[in-house]
């Protein structure tokens, strides 16, 4: 899994939803915002290989993969908020109910 700016996330340790601002794969970061659904709200930087690896033991899942304007369907690669598929730029998110009810109509 590769993750893209704009993917949000849960997780199970903490209450709140995970936003992706930046990721810096020269130094394995990426700097996220928490916000706990009660006005607060915080940036923190975290180890990039350590959440990936997060994503994989479903530590994390989630809550809007961005789906590529292609309309091909949700891919969890992308580079520099590309799809790797046709290389256009991500510009909608999408919940997954919804896309998974999109996929099964």
């Amino acid at each position: 899994m590769e993750l893209a700016r704009g993917m949000k996330f849960t997780s199970k340790w903490f209450v709140g939803i995970t936003e992706v601002l930046d990721i810096n794969k020269q130094e394995n970061t990426l700097t996220v915002e928490i916000d706990r659904g009660n006005g607060s709200s915080w940036q923190e930087n975290w180890n990039l290989e350590h959440t990936i690896w997060g994503f994989e033991r479903s530590e994390y899942r989630l809550i809007n993969p961005p789906e590529c304007n292609c309309n091909v369907g949700i891919t969890n690669v992308f580079h520099n908020g590309n799809c790797i598929k046709c290389k256009n730029k991500v510009t909608k998110e999408k919940t997954w109910v919804a896309t998974l009810i999109k996929k099964i109509i």
